[in-house]
């Protein structure tokens, strides 16, 4: 299906003036219609973590209902999050990639950044499973591995940004 629309994506199509014009106004007028979508996304965001950091913290786990009803109201404020950003980023996507707008990778460079990530999770999980495995003291091994893999998601995270704003044409 996605064979269908290598012409799109490859740019291969000229658009006038007033196609852009349509382009771009369908594309604000779907922003000014969809932002709450983001904002709807965040609120349930934290509304979905908000029992369980409650349930964390006060140690409020007096059976197993109660856990497993967190965490199917977690999942499922999850799920709606999940399709609001989904569907306000593919829509804006495909307006970016009709208008020409949308940057790409070159392909040597998306095989950098796939093998560079896979490289650095595995070193990651393999430094996680060492702490968690050899470190005496679990609750020194808790936190420096929990302290580690944050850390790590963060700088993978920031550095991928930075991979994707040098390197995208």
């Amino acid at each position: 299906m996605i064979h269908e629309f290598k012409s799109i994506t490859q740019k291969k199509f000229a658009l006038t003036s007033t196609q852009n014009y349509l382009i771009d106004s369908s594309a604000h007028e779907f922003r000014k219609k969809n932002n709450r979508r983001i904002v709807i996304g965040v609120v349930l965001c934290i509304l979905a973590i908000i029992p369980l950091i409650m349930i964390w913290t006060l140690h409020l786990l007096p059976g197993w209902s109660w856990t497993w009803t967190v965490l199917m109201i977690t999942f499922v404020l999850l799920s709606i999050v999940s399709y609001q950003f989904t569907f306000y980023f593919l829509r804006q996507l495909a307006f970016k990639t009709i208008a020409g707008r949308r940057k790409h990778l070159p392909k040597e460079e998306k095989s950098l950044l796939v093998n560079g990530s896979v490289i650095f999770w595995i070193v990651l999980l393999l430094v996680y499973y060492l702490i968690r495995h050899y470190v005496q003291d679990p609750n020194i091994a808790d936190n420096v591995s929990g302290l580690i893999f944050n850390l790590a998601l963060v700088t993978y995270l920031i550095f991928t940004l930075i991979f994707f704003k040098k390197k995208a044409k």
